[in-house]
């Protein structure tokens, strides 16, 4: 599971991992407010834990990832995961769980679309830490990459291609 989900900087090995999944999984999927609340008491003990953590070593834990997100700037957003395509009720937790990591996921290459994660190095500073032709091959090929593969997407209800060049533009 580690390799396919993005990890809090706590998370130091797949023992950590699954240890932060443990606690979450009491979260009920029927009621929606009391699973707020308790995911709210472990984000507080979360938030008290990183506080006695060095600084220079969550950072230097986030460097690997190439992107800058020291812990005083973390957020992590509730409701926006238990949205109804994101978050079904009843659903296994293994489900759930894998919508907000591809949410995840998918922030995170925006993130470098818009260049706001290449402006800066592991350390904070703004330099750009991508190479000049780098850039340019990101910019031109990864749209052209996304027009081939969801062009190639053929609806069965319909029998139509979903996807144009203009419906992610």
């Amino acid at each position: 599971m580690a390799k396919y989900i993005t990890a809090h900087p706590f998370a130091h090995n797949i023992k950590g991992l699954d240890k932060i999944y443990d606690k979450i999984s009491f979260v009920s999927t029927q009621n929606y407010a009391d699973g707020y609340l308790k995911l709210m008491r472990e984000f507080k003990r979360f938030t008290l834990r990183s506080l006695k953590e060095d600084i220079d070593e969550i950072i230097q834990k986030q460097s690997r990832e190439n992107a800058y997100n020291p812990a005083e700037t973390s957020t992590i957003t509730l409701i926006g995961a238990l949205q109804r395509k994101l978050f079904v009720a009843g659903a296994p937790l293994s489900v759930n769980f894998g919508r907000v990591a591809f949410l995840a996921g998918q922030e995170s290459i925006q993130g470098f679309e818009d260049g706001r994660i290449s402006a800066f190095d592991y350390k904070g500073e703004q330099i750009n830490w991508w190479h000049k032709n780098l850039h340019f091959i990101y910019e031109n090929g990864t749209p052209q990459c996304f027009d081939d593969y969801n062009s190639s997407i053929i609806d069965v209800r319909i029998e139509k291609k979903k996807w144009t060049h203009h419906a992610y533009k």
